[in-house]
């Protein structure tokens, strides 16, 4: 079970050649090489000698992808102040949002992002349909993934986003979807355990372990697997093979990294007496 969270950060470049210009466009190129540090560098040295919202948005892409998030979060409401009309600035912002768990605002934004959009964009949709999901808002999630979808059908994350949104309210509907991103990516492991897991609560046993056992091959370190292999197991009252994948995704962090409530049921299971 895992919700795909995707973030697309754009730079913004410089195309004129004055020497303050070659050091912000050295920074760029640092920044694309993932050279983050060297590149907050040479950023803070351009924006020592002038304030430009280009320069605080491409450093703040580097304080998100290093998680100095506050430092981020700093720079784009700067560079706000300067541009607030900036789809860029605002889909920036959102993205640090995102990662802080702080949905109301991300959503804020993604939706002004999308109101500064000359073209809608899949990625502006994707964020905010996801930011709703994690604010347990899903019809509002659903009208934004099925946007997403619609902009580019062929991008499997709405799909799986969407899938997960209906799981509670129509299993059957969430079996679909989750197939249906399957079938734009069979390789993905990701996709693979959410399609096993919509198995699981659907009822089909044998295709959820096959699906399990693929997508285990793949990613043998994926902690969601062994913890929906360790559910399989629990529905067939196989304790001991239960509790041992419980124990291999315990031991792979699945709780430091989504939470202690992905993993109550299973452990429960092997605690009863």
């Amino acid at each position: 079970m895992k919700i795909i969270i995707s973030f697309m950060l754009i730079l913004w470049t410089f195309t004129c050649h004055s020497q303050n210009n070659s050091l912000f466009n050295k920074a760029s190129e640092n920044y694309q090489k993932k050279e983050y540090h060297i590149a907050i560098k040479l950023y803070t040295e351009f924006l020592s000698d002038s304030i430009h919202s280009s320069a605080l948005n491409n450093r703040a892409l580097c304080y998100t992808a290093t998680g100095e998030l506050k430092k981020a979060e700093k720079d784009l409401v700067l560079a706000l102040q300067i541009n607030p009309h900036s789809s860029l600035y605002h889909y920036s912002i959102a993205v640090v949002y995102d990662r802080m768990n702080d949905y109301v605002n991300s959503i804020i934004h993604y939706h002004m992002t999308i109101k500064y959009e000359k073209e809608p964009q899949y990625k502006s949709f994707f964020g905010l349909g996801s930011a709703y999901y994690f604010s347990n808002k899903l019809d509002n999630a659903r009208k934004y993934l099925t946007k997403a979808n619609e902009i580019n059908p062929l991008k499997k994350d709405a799909l799986n986003n969407l899938a997960w949104s209906y799981l509670d309210e129509s299993p059957q509907k969430s079996c679909e979807l989750f197939l249906e991103a399957y079938n734009l990516d069979p390789s993905d492991n990701v996709t693979i355990n959410n399609l096993g897991y919509s198995h699981l609560l659907c009822g089909d046993l044998d295709k959820a372990y096959q699906l399990f056992q693929k997508a285990l091959k793949l990613a043998p370190n994926n902690s969601f697997i062994h913890r929906n292999i360790g559910l399989y197991y629990m529905h067939k009252d196989e304790r001991n093979k239960a509790c041992e994948n419980l124990n291999q995704a315990l031991n792979l962090k699945i709780v430091e990294k989504w939470g202690e409530s992905y993993i109550t049921e299973l452990l429960n299971y092997c605690t009863q007496k």
